[in-house]
């Protein structure tokens, strides 16, 4: 343990409950079960403030919170239903009703949930779109009794064919001196010209990635992909960026100091990864509320 972020027996939200979501501010957002409420906490100094207040709208027995969109969606057990929630925490739409005992849910691909039932022990498969579903794990298949957590073991890696280069684009949080991305994106499908068909063009969620700054003009970034392209993984992996031309914000930041920077425009700007890593690059766009766009123009794998 390095140190605890929300301290046992501390009256503000109780029965901690399986689902406890991150919101695109970076803070924690924690169901509590016996207390009939979310409370929102900050994963770096502890400080918490009610996101919805015990029984607030009638929300009872709440266990997972999913942030997609600009709203938090909540499994309600007590409810059998899944809440929307704005991103003040006041409640919008009953989006499922009528579902007994939901429980987990987590985000399966850029279109839909996976949702479980711990009373009726099935698995249902959610569409964003219009929250119609179908269900992919039959009540009680296999014997299962209490359908609390559902996670997809080996997901299901979709090809990128028919390109040399690729690019890649995902909007992330800014939290401290590190961006974080969760759904990093790549398109399929598309065709020089005339014979452009947005029809034709698929979006694939690629994976994963941080950049993490430790200096005006450089920093480490990581990566992880489920994606394959002609069966060869894209994987995981890092390295250090350097920046390659300067800007405003960058001049800025060298005057002041690193050390003494207060906010994060130095972010912003083309990066890459030095002679190593030539015709790769970074695009990163500061947006308002700790909010960035990366742009990855790179490679496709190759056979080892």
């Amino acid at each position: 343990v390095i140190r605890t972020i929300l301290p046992a027996n501390n009256g503000l939200v109780n029965g901690i409950d399986i689902g406890i979501g991150q919101g695109p501010d970076g803070y924690l957002y924690v169901p509590g079960y016996d207390s009939d409420s979310i409370l929102k906490v900050n994963p770096v100094d502890g400080s918490t403030s009610q996101f919805v207040p015990p029984g607030a709208g009638g929300l009872d027995r709440p266990r997972t919170v999913l942030y997609h969109q600009n709203r938090f969606l909540v499994t309600a057990f007590g409810n059998q239903a899944i809440h929307s929630y704005d991103m003040n925490g006041q409640f919008q739409q009953s989006v499922v009703t009528g579902f007994p005992g939901a429980a987990g849910m987590i985000q399966d691909g850029p279109n839909h949930i996976l949702v479980t039932s711990d009373s009726i022990n099935t698995v249902r498969r959610y569409q964003l779109s219009d929250f119609t579903f179908e269900t992919v794990v039959t009540p009680h298949s296999g014997g299962l009794s209490g359908a609390t957590f559902v996670y997809r073991l080996e997901k299901i890696r979709k090809d990128i064919p028919n390109i040399k280069h690729t690019w890649l684009v995902g909007a992330g949080t800014v939290v401290d001196n590190t961006i974080l991305i969760d759904n990093f994106y790549s398109t399929s499908g598309g065709a020089f010209g005339e014979q452009f068909n947005p029809d034709e063009i698929e979006s694939i969620n690629w994976g994963g990635l941080t950049i993490e700054f430790d200096s005006c003009h450089s920093a480490y970034m990581n990566y992880q992909s489920d994606s394959t392209y002609q069966g060869l993984p894209f994987g995981s992996g890092g390295y250090q960026i350097f920046r390659l031309a300067m800007n405003v914000a960058a001049s800025e930041c060298e005057e002041n100091g690193y050390d003494q920077v207060t906010n994060n425009h130095h972010m912003s700007g083309a990066f890459y990864g030095g002679v190593e890593r030539d015709g790769e690059g970074f695009f990163i766009d500061l947006l308002k509320d700790n909010r960035a766009i990366v742009s990855w123009f790179t490679y496709l794998p190759a056979e080892q």
